[in-house]
């Protein structure tokens, strides 16, 4: 799964990051010439977009799994309501952000339709989740 490499990935650009961070502070210790790691910012700014893009694309459709396939009163109606306004709000950002890259923003148009498409049964699933209704129904 491309997702699972762009968290390794993702990761691996933090932990370089932080080094990086690590080493400059050992210099200023020293007196040495801090060395800059522009290129290492440039390359976690470029990549975040692909990062957002793929990773919600996964956890959507990790979410939209569980929450098709579970019994409605293992749901976590608010949690799924903040998960998917989340998701929607970084993936129309990716959508807008790859206009210039038709075949990426497809996948990005994809995923987003998928979220529109669901979220009107959210409001639903909150009103039968309400403890009150339980009690009654």
């Amino acid at each position: 799964e491309i997702a699972v490499d762009v968290r390794r990935a993702w990761k691996l650009i933090k932990e370089t990051q932080e080094f990086g961070q690590l080493l400059n502070s050992r210099q200023k210790l020293f007196g040495m010439p801090v060395t800059p790691f522009d290129q290492i910012r440039k390359l976690s700014n470029e990549f975040e977009p692909y990062k957002n893009l793929w990773t919600t694309a996964s956890d959507w459709l990790k979410a939209y799994t569980a929450y098709m396939n579970n019994p409605l009163v293992n749901l976590d109606g608010e949690a799924m309501e903040r998960f998917v306004a989340e998701s929607y709000k970084i993936i129309s950002k990716c959508f807008r952000t790859f206009a210039e890259m038709p075949i990426v923003q497809e996948i990005a148009r994809h995923v987003k339709e998928d979220i529109e498409k669901f979220k009107p049964y959210i409001p639903m699933i909150l009103a039968v989740r309400n403890p009150g209704m339980r009690q009654r129904h």
